[in-house]
């Protein structure tokens, strides 16, 4: 890495986030479902490569306080940032420092579970080969690598936005003064094209719209960067095959050939077959246009298996935000709010569908679930939910998560500190929620003693410093004083809900 490099993430930092495709919960269940004998999440031990400031690690060592957990960032400034939260929080399993790839050799053990978020594709090739040897090198034998990277054919037109950007940009300028340039191109294409009535190809004019409002660190490191180096599917797997790894799946379940081929009653040898693997994923990424894959690698082969996936399940806490409609041609129809519904055709699994969903977001042992089917029938219905990324499969108790409205709203202090810190919280499921001005303020407020009232009256004082993330030049002095108590009626319930289904919000009457 140049010092340039390492400068603009001390200057802006990427995104610090909780990454919920890899959350262990999440890859543990994944593992166990492709036959790979993966560590328990209570005890695992977790390095993150480019962890920032902590956004990911720290509520995961909150979730799981007898695991332990690593952090590394080339920018000194978050890993500083990020040792200084896990002490204020009280965190004695996670630990962060400055380390380049290279030195990897310093870290002398073993880890369960590797995450590597918005690190490869922005790193010379050189350093890809290092990344992946360090997987090689740093996972235990069942352990499970977690890779995201930019992909084609998705980037094709986003490299020619790149192009432009990082012709029309000072190189030599610090990169606060880059992105200010880049903006300024950006608004005179987009001046040009209202002026003169004029009209890029879609692809490109949808490019330009979503840099718009794009913060900062997505604007510089996407598009700005010294490296930005996105892949075919299939260059990728030479990659990891060239560095002795294997591919086990992607991270969105729904695109992987093991279980679309299985689910549809293909031979198992020809999902296990690699080049098949490669060739279906490869075709289903141009059909899409895909611009982002999350690759799950260990060091072992694995594959889809029908019985792990049985045992993976009924061994589990299982949940779903899933709320039933209604039934149509003797199907049940649920949905998921505004990401859309699944038609369940067993009743008896429509029943157990229902109960999850009335429990959301608190989860519930598969042994405690009333059901009068065998188990491995039941477990193979609920798999395929799972796959659609209607189910979570958890392997910890999650409860005491109240429903909402409450009369008296509590955050935990966890969740307080990290509203505090920034515009984000972590969900129990390593969800990402984005917060306002006065829900970051709630957040605080919400101590589980005050009714919406009295919360109304203390708001109306409060002056806070605000930003929202785009940009850390554009902070606002913002008070509520003229706030209407219908409006934050409106607010306290539609915050609750939020808070509700990312499992955050407690009952200030009960316990948790």
């Amino acid at each position: 890495m140049t010092q340039y490099t390492i400068d603009s993430y001390n200057e802006i930092p990427y995104e610090s986030a909780p990454i919920p495709e890899a959350h262990p919960d999440r890859l543990y269940s994944i593992a166990r479902i492709f036959g790979i004998a993966a560590s328990p999440p209570k005890t695992a031990k977790v390095l993150e490569v480019g962890c920032s400031s902590g956004g990911n690690l720290i509520p995961l060592a909150s979730q799981f306080p007898e695991a332990r957990f690593l952090g590394i960032d080339i920018a000194d400034k978050p890993i500083q940032e990020a040792n200084a939260r896990a002490q204020q929080f009280g965190l004695s399993n996670v630990e962060f420092r400055q380390l380049d790839i290279h030195e990897s050799h310093q870290i002398q053990e073993k880890f369960d579970y590797l995450i590597a978020h918005g690190v490869y594709s922005w790193l010379p090739k050189k350093t890809q080969k290092s990344l992946l040897a360090l997987l090689k090198s740093h996972l235990t034998e069942n352990g499970i690598g977690f890779i995201s990277y930019n992909t084609f054919p998705g980037w094709h037109e986003k490299l020619r936005i790149r192009k432009i950007l990082l012709n029309a940009t000072n190189r030599e300028a610090a990169p606060r003064a880059q992105i200010r340039q880049a903006r300024e191109v950006l608004q005179r294409f987009e001046d040009f094209s209202r002026e003169q009535e004029a009209s890029s190809d879609p692809k490109t004019g949808a490019v330009l719209c979503s840099l718009h409002d794009a913060p900062d660190w997505y604007l510089h490191h996407e598009y700005l960067s010294e490296s930005n180096d996105p892949k075919y599917f299939s260059d990728f797997l030479r990659e990891v095959s060239e560095s002795e790894l294997y591919y086990l799946t992607d991270a969105d379940l729904s695109t992987t050939s093991d279980l679309f081929l299985e689910q549809r009653g293909y031979s198992p040898s020809l999902t296990q077959n690699l080049r098949y693997t490669e060739r279906y994923e490869e075709a289903y990424d141009l059909y899409t246009g895909r611009q982002l894959r999350r690759s799950l690698l260990v060091k072992k082969k694995g594959a889809l298996q029908k019985r792990s996936a049985a045992k993976c399940m009924t061994e589990s806490f299982l949940s779903t935000p899933l709320q039933k409609e209604r039934i149509e041609n003797g199907s049940t129809k649920f949905t998921m709010g505004t990401r859309g519904s699944v038609l369940v055709e067993n009743t008896a699994t429509a029943r157990i569908i229902e109960h999850l969903g009335n429990q959301w977001p608190n989860n519930v042992s598969f042994t405690e679930l009333p059901h009068d089917e065998p188990e491995e029938t039941l477990a193979q219905e609920l798999l395929e939910l799972f796959l659609q990324g209607a189910l979570f499969i958890d392997s910890r108790s999650i409860t005491h998560r109240a429903s909402a409205p409450v009369e008296y709203p509590r955050t935990s202090p966890l969740t307080k500190q990290e509203a505090a810190f920034g515009n984000l919280l972590s969900g129990a499921r390593g969800e990402k929620l984005a917060l306002n001005a006065i829900e970051r303020v709630l957040t605080a407020l919400f101590s589980g003693e005050h009714t919406e009232e009295e919360l109304f009256q203390q708001i109306q004082q409060v002056q806070v410093t605000f930003s929202d993330g785009n940009s850390s030049e554009e902070v606002k002095e913002i008070h509520f004083r003229d706030l209407k108590q219908n409006t934050f009626h409106s607010v306290f319930l539609d915050f609750q809900t939020r808070l509700h289904n990312a499992g955050l919000l407690y009952d200030g009457k009960g316990t948790e």
